[in-house]
């Protein structure tokens, strides 16, 4: 994660000090904290017309991930989030394999949970809007409490921008990879450390097509 003022893709970005990095997820940013489980959905939304390829209602925690597998170990991988109004922190990187943590070189917390390697994030990144591309190579996986659905094509690409937004419900399910729904579902414990910081920013820049991931094509930018 670089530790400079740039978001990935060119894109400004800021440093907030955060007393705790996951209380966010009870706290507005950037709009109204949702009353209640399915107030707000996660949304992947095509770039080219806008129209939803995947949609699924966020629990009152704001907890979701999105899974896939990793290119280079060919491990089940899951970048893990939480959202507050409109806005989601990724907090964190998780693999059964231990290695998968190691080739993203970002600094971080490490612990077992659930049977998986789990990377929490010193400087957990803020957005507005990620944007991915899915395939079939990386299997790019929506994981919500209320299901799970394919954000790749059988063939192809997809150009996918993720929002939360109001309402939303798109897609055909598939069944959950267990790990990162365990995971997810798992509470961490209160506060982040007075030293803790988000690094904000618009939007991370679509990521490469075997191996989307927000860390990765954040890696060795200043």
């Amino acid at each position: 994660m670089p530790a400079g003022a740039a978001s990935a893709g060119g894109v400004p970005a800021r440093l907030v000090p955060a007393a705790a990095v996951l209380a966010a997820a009870a706290l507005s940013l950037g709009g109204a904290a949702p009353p209640g489980p399915g107030a707000w959905s996660v949304v992947a939304l095509d770039a080219a017309t806008g129209r939803p390829v995947a949609a699924r209602p966020l629990p009152a925690s704001g907890a979701f991930a999105l899974a896939y597998v990793h290119s280079a170990y060919r491990a089940p991988t899951a970048e893990l989030f939480a959202a507050a109004g409109r806005r989601f922190t990724m907090y964190a990187v998780a693999s059964p394999n231990e290695a998968v943590l190691d080739y993203y070189a970002v600094p971080g917390a490490r612990a077992r949970r659930m049977g998986w390697w789990v990377l929490r994030l010193d400087r957990p990144v803020l957005l507005d809007e990620l944007s991915l591309i899915g395939t079939p190579v990386g299997r790019r996986t929506l994981v919500t409490a209320a299901g799970c659905v394919p954000l790749y094509p059988r063939f192809g690409a997809y150009d996918l921008r993720i929002r939360v937004m109001a309402g939303h419900r798109a897609g055909a399910p598939v069944p959950c990879p267990p790990g990162p729904r365990r995971v997810i579902a798992a509470p961490w414990p209160a506060g982040g450390g007075g030293g803790a910081v988000i690094r904000e920013g618009r939007s991370v820049g679509p990521s490469d097509p075997s191996d989307p991931s927000v860390l990765s094509e954040s890696r060795g930018t200043a």
